[in-house]
């Protein structure tokens, strides 16, 4: 009796060490998944930049283009008759050289000869055949011009002098010649236009000016018990509109 109930107890020790792994890996915690990272740290969004207005770039400090173009040229009104002024081919060279940051010294030249004549209104002169009148306009002046990128918008202005040098002048009845002298009026240039720049070195430029002599007959100086003045005599005889494009070399 003895020995069977230490078997049966022995059996039942045995059991019962086999069943308490299988209890314990019934009862394990069930794995929870890690936390979550913190969010990233994102700036708040910036507000829209407001476009930056046009401003005047360095650019080249020196341009120098050759021009060719159309000069359209008014008649000339006059108490004896009307002086007809053909329009006409021109050509020039200006020559820009930087101040600052989008302003320019430019010195300029424009040469044309235009065909003209005189149509008499009286006797006393004769009208006359086509005679051709070389002009050169000698101009210095200040120039603006805004850079964006390969284009350059500009305009200016220039003052100085136009030389006009006449042919022969022959009468309508081929029976009287004559000599005229070379004349030489003050004179300005209002412009302006645009440059391409194909290269950093080179530019096309479209171009439109009005070319402005004027003359002086003389002036007067007053003094009287209700004040003094100075009175000038001046003029302009005719305006010249002057259309055409130009190679542009920049350093």
């Amino acid at each position: 009796m003895t020995r069977t109930f230490r078997c049966l107890l022995a059996a039942a020790s045995a059991a019962a060490l086999c069943a308490v792994p299988a209890a314990y890996a019934q009862y394990q915690p069930v794995p929870t998944p890690p936390p979550a990272p913190p969010p990233q740290y994102a700036p708040p969004p910036q507000p829209a930049q407001p476009a930056q207005p046009l401003t005047p770039a360095a650019g080249p400090k020196l341009q120098i283009a050759a021009f060719t173009g159309w000069q359209v040229n008014g008649d000339v009104d006059g108490i004896y008759g009307k002086l007809k002024v053909d329009d006409a081919q021109s050509f020039g060279v200006s020559l820009w050289t930087q101040v600052k940051a989008g302003t320019k010294l430019e010195l300029l030249w424009i040469y044309s000869q235009a065909d003209q004549q005189f149509d008499s209104y009286t006797l006393s002169y004769p009208s006359t055949k086509k005679f051709s009148v070389a002009s050169n306009y000698f101009q210095i002046g200040g120039v603006h011009s805004i850079r964006r990128g390969k284009i350059e918008p500009f305009a200016g202005g220039t003052l100085g002098a136009v030389w006009y040098a006449p042919d022969n002048i022959q009468a309508a009845n081929g029976l009287t010649s004559y000599s005229a002298n070379d004349v030489w009026r003050f004179a300005f240039t209002l412009g302006g236009g645009l440059n391409v720049f194909l290269t950093e070195r080179f530019a096309i430029r479209g171009y439109a000016r009005m070319l402005v002599p004027m003359y002086f007959n003389g002036g007067s100086v007053y003094v009287g018990t209700g004040g003094s003045g100075l009175a000038v005599n001046a003029g302009v005889p005719a305006i010249s509109g002057d259309f055409g494009a130009a190679l542009v070399f920049a350093k």
